[in-house]
């Protein structure tokens, strides 16, 4: 018998945050055309270039939206500053692990771990591994990236949790970006803009953490 192939081929929507122009999709409808010519194949297209463009563009919306990391910082009185020891003894009772002149948080999935958050400091040298008694930092971040989460609100209660109980150990100011003054509703508000993102992922027929989200935020 005659035997029957189909190229099958997708567009590539989405370019760190840039929605793929139409010149773009129809030089990605073109040379997959000749592909099949070439091979005497017929060509399957799940959509025209432009309603590729129209997904396009609405999935840079959707990164646009989403793509900002969830950030928290815990800052010295003025003129003050962290006793090094004290907040290596902290990061600690929080479960946070050093890693590469950083604390993470970390999970054990199958047969590695995975991050959920970090702890940063604002210096850009880092944290060193066993920071003695003398040393000073003035200010440290929580942050991490909800939508790599396959729990993004489970992982940002979390994480806003040990923010607070690190800032209560060491007598730190939290402060939150856009904000000019922290008040603990804050700290709510954050987390429930972090569930409405887990929801606006999946209303959008994707897996919060998935092989697809990791292709298009990392």
């Amino acid at each position: 018998g005659t035997a029957i192939m189909d190229v099958v081929a997708s567009y590539q929507l989405l370019e760190r945050g840039n929605a793929a122009s139409l010149e773009d999709l129809n030089r990605f409808d073109r040379h997959v055309s000749e592909l099949g010519d070439a091979v005497d194949a017929e060509k399957l297209m799940m959509a025209t270039p432009e309603q590729a463009l129209e997904q396009s563009q609405k999935l840079a919306e959707f990164f646009a939206l989403s793509c900002e990391p969830l950030e928290v910082s815990i800052c010295a009185p003025e003129g003050q500053a962290f006793m090094g020891k004290l907040v290596e003894t902290s990061a600690k009772q929080q479960g946070l692990d050093f890693m590469d002149g950083q604390y993470v948080r970390q999970k054990r999935m199958a047969s590695h771990n995975i991050i959920l958050y970090r702890m940063v400091s604002h210096d850009p040298r880092g944290f060193d591994r066993d920071m003695s008694s003398n040393s000073h930092i003035e200010c440290v971040k929580f942050s991490m990236f909800p939508a790599l989460s396959s729990t993004p609100g489970r992982d940002a209660k979390e994480m806003l949790d040990a923010t607070k109980a690190f800032a209560s150990r060491v007598k730190g100011e939290i402060r939150i970006p856009g904000e000019r003054e922290y008040h603990p509703d804050l700290l709510l508000k954050l987390r429930n803009s972090v569930s409405n993102l887990e929801k606006d992922i999946v209303s959008a027929g994707l897996e919060p953490g998935g092989p697809e989200i990791s292709r298009i935020f990392s």
